[in-house]
This record gives C-alpha cells, structure tokens and sequence, in this order.
C-alpha cells in the first residue's frame, strides 16, 4: 500500500439525513459517530467538522459540507464520488 492512498480525513457533501443526529462535544457543529465509505467495510470512528460555506465544486449551496478526521487507522483509498455512511451506536445517521 502506498502511503498516498491513506487518508486521515477527506471532505464529504451535504449529509442526507435519515434521523438527528447527536452533536459532539461542545454544543458546536461536530458530529462523532462511526463511518464507512464502501459496502461491508469494518466502521471506523470519526469527527466531523462543519466547513462554511459549503467547498463551490463538491456541494449545491443547500448544503453543509463537511471535514472527516479519521479517529484511528487511516483509510485507504478514499475516493470523490465513494458513498459516505455515518452511524451513531446502532443508528444509520444519513449518507
């Protein structure tokens, strides 16, 4: 594995939410949880920052965009486009 396959953050688009998620620590815009970003991959833990304004090229305006820190291992190959899954104990938060 080449090191410059490993990411220990990326950025993702706006989050579609499928139920509320609890914020981080801080009462600010961070949400912590458990991610994966490919079918039947292990979760990984993470945090995630909000970016404002929303990055012009990965994001419409309706949306937050958000800054991924990889609480762990980095992971290997992230890539734009790959879906992006955040789970909050046994919850699926959104994509």
């Amino acid at each position: 594995d080449h090191p410059l396959l490993l990411s220990g953050s990326f950025t993702v688009g706006p989050l579609q939410c499928v139920s509320e998620p609890a914020r981080g620590g801080g009462g600010g815009d961070g949400l912590e949880g458990r991610a994966r970003v490919r079918h039947q991959q292990p979760l990984f833990e993470v945090r995630m920052h909000r970016i404002a304004p929303p990055v012009p090229d990965l994001a419409p305006a309706d949306g937050d965009c958000y800054r991924v820190d990889v609480l762990g291992d980095p992971q290997r190959a992230v890539a734009p486009g790959q879906a992006f899954v955040l789970y909050q104990g046994e919850v699926c938060v959104g994509a």
